[in-house]
């Protein structure tokens, strides 16, 4: 055998012959491998031959076009077992475009995502297929996987009820099933039971909530144990959707999203973490949002960096609020741990490992429970505007979203569902317009305040600042605060050399991270 070469042994006695170059140029496990322990001879029997044939393939002449479905699992594993770091890199991208276009199979997007998950405790696929499709044509692929119910394991459960977004009679049927033909509470079925958003289903499905429990409570083999979970689950469902109606008839409804002056009063008397502490516990800031915007100003302005047992104390004191913050989204928090990585001017590793605690508590941030809006200045509005109505000259700022909330089944109205977001030169505050006369010409029509509601919403916008000319050099910045901005901008990213070279000019993007987990059938992170 040429020396320059070295044999695969492949499944079914299958050969292949490779340039010895092309292997070792590619990872660090093949240059081990054939370089250091001499090996002229590999055997890869445990793989498609086809896959691995594709496998050689793509490290010479990289992907061109798509990956067969049959064969991505067994192109990415080796891919990963070999070591081959742009190869994994671009089968990854690959799947993330397959799962942002949803131009693969459905079923076969959820079972890579999930393997990826499972063997290497990769979560970002699978949360983005679910992210990308709980609000889609998800009930054919619901129903193969609700098929199989008797084998999914509480790890599976938790994504698969995430992608069943807003149908709660796939589930609850489901159940139902189950529970019939087992005459006993499950692992799995117990699970579903603790976890699943019982008042929605009450309230969407009632004759089949009601069947659910009247089934549960004639099971013929059911513990103590389950018996108490059943009974009890019932009477807090019942409870909640009671003082729910109760609270909305008697609760005097807010229209502020955002308050800029009272926003400003509370930034001026937080200097220290510990003072943000304070005004959560007396309720004077009630928004993960502010907390986390607030958090970054102090320590981007402070010398001395908190140390992690202070970092862990803020945490906990926040976590065990006796009124729980409104929590933050995964998207912003990630956003903020980029533009502060992205700082030139600042190192603070502490800020980059408080924003990581709160992303990662499940008790202060979301994966799931948020949807993104972007909107548009409505025609006619300016970013002067602002700065108008706060010297008090008449003018109107309004911000158009566009969104068919879960909550609104069929809508015949003219335009497209959504609101209107305008701000308010008397209180200087952002505020959920019900006035007609905002909705007027925008191809946009609202529905009741019990659906889109002010407290569930979080105002903040998007400014890109750029380094360079290229798509790498683009920092983008959330920020709550518009005042001062770009001083604020160049000040925490630096100016100049090794800083940015501008932000974009003309504003950013509006956006509203609107909480829909009370319209979710699963129950977002306690």
């Amino acid at each position: 055998m040429d020396e320059g070469l070295v044999l695969l042994k492949l499944k079914d006695n299958g050969q292949l012959y490779v340039e010895k170059k092309i292997l070792t140029g590619s990872g660090s496990v093949f240059r081990r491998i054939i370089n250091d322990l001499s090996q002229s001879e590999l055997e890869i029997e445990d793989f498609a031959a086809e896959a691995v044939k594709t496998f050689v393939e793509y490290i010479q002449d990289g992907i061109r076009g798509d990956i067969a479905e049959i064969h991505f699992r067994d192109i990415h594993k080796l891919s990963v077992v070999f070591d081959v770091i742009r190869l994994i890199t671009n089968t990854r991208l690959w799947l993330k475009r397959s799962i942002d276009n949803l131009s693969a199979g459905y079923r076969f997007l959820y079972e890579e995502c999930l393997y990826i998950h499972t063997k290497w405790n990769i979560n970002k696929f699978l949360e983005r297929f679910v992210l990308k499709l709980r609000f889609g044509r998800n009930v054919p692929l619901l129903s193969q996987l609700f098929i199989e119910f008797e084998s999914l394991k509480p790890d599976q459960m938790y994504f698969i009820l995430h992608l069943t977004g807003t149908n709660t009679g796939i589930v609850l049927s489901t159940l139902i099933q189950q529970i019939r033909k087992k005459q006993s509470l499950d692992e799995t079925t117990r699970y579903a039971l603790q976890n699943i958003n019982l008042p929605l289903c009450l309230t969407q499905d009632v004759d089949l909530y009601s069947e659910l429990f009247d089934v549960s409570s004639q099971l013929s083999d059911i513990s103590n144990e389950d018996l108490k979970i059943i009974v009890g689950l019932s009477h807090k469902t019942t409870q909640h959707v009671f003082k729910k109606t109760l609270g909305l008839s008697q609760a005097s409804i807010t229209k502020t999203v955002y308050d800029t002056r009272k926003w400003f009063d509370i930034e001026k008397r937080c200097e220290k973490l510990k003072m943000i502490s304070g005004c959560t516990s007396v309720g004077l800031i009630t928004s993960m949002y502010d907390v986390v915007e607030m958090s970054a100003r102090i320590m981007m302005r402070s010398e001395v960096e908190p140390t992690d047992i202070k970092l862990q104390e803020f945490v906990v004191q926040l976590e065990n609020l006796e009124e729980p913050l409104q929590k933050v989204s995964d998207k912003f928090i990630k956003m903020m741990i980029s533009v502060v990585k992205s700082s030139g001017r600042y190192e603070k590793p502490q800020l980059v490992k408080l924003l990581k605690m709160i992303r990662d508590s499940k008790k202060l941030s979301s994966k799931f429970q948020h949807v993104q809006l972007v909107g548009q200045l409505a025609e006619g509005s300016t970013l002067a505007a602002t700065l108008m109505n706060i010297m008090k000259i008449k003018s109107s700022e309004l911000y158009i979203f566009q969104y068919k909330h879960p909550e609104i089944r069929d809508c015949k109205d003219k335009g497209q569902c959504g609101f209107v977001i305008k701000f308010n030169k008397d209180t200087a505050a952002y505020e959920l317009s019900e006035d007609p006369v905002d909705y007027q010409n925008r191809d946009v029509h609202t529905h009741p305040v019990q659906v889109f509601k002010a407290e569930k919403m979080s105002w903040y916008e998007i400014m890109h600042g750029s380094r360079g000319s290229g798509p790498d050099q683009v920092v983008v910045f959330p920020r709550r605060w518009r005042w001062g901005w770009s001083e604020w901008g160049y000040q925490w990213l630096g100016r100049g050399e090794g800083g940015l070279i501008d932000w974009q000019t003309g504003g950013g993007q509006f956006c509203i991270d609107i909480d829909i987990r009370d319209s979710l059938v699963m129950q977002t992170e306690v």
